[in-house]
């Protein structure tokens, strides 16, 4: 997994954090125009959240794989070297 990716400090992973934050609300009821909020994104169905996704995720999503830390950890270390539907496959496969 990611040695960004801190899912149990929190203030660990804010300077980390702060390089997503332009695409990505963590805060209830917050949003951001080129990503969705995390808030609550384990556990949740990929391609889900309210936003409109690419089909690429949805079509990964509509197969029913969670948001996971192992899942997420996949997707954060890939996605800059993969095509995004690729991505999505590889990440929701763990």
């Amino acid at each position: 997994m990611s040695e960004a990716f801190t899912p149990d400090d929190p203030v660990q992973g804010e300077p980390v954090f702060r390089k997503c934050s332009s695409r990505h609300a963590i805060e209830a009821g917050r949003t951001r125009p080129n990503g969705p909020n995390l808030l609550g994104v384990f556990g949740r169905q990929a391609g889900t959240a309210d936003y409109s996704f690419g089909d690429s995720l949805v079509e990964v999503g509509e197969a029913g794989p969670v948001w996971t830390p192992e899942t997420m950890g996949v997707y954060l270390e890939v996605r800059q070297h993969s095509s995004r539907r690729r991505l999505a496959r590889r990440a929701c496969e763990t």
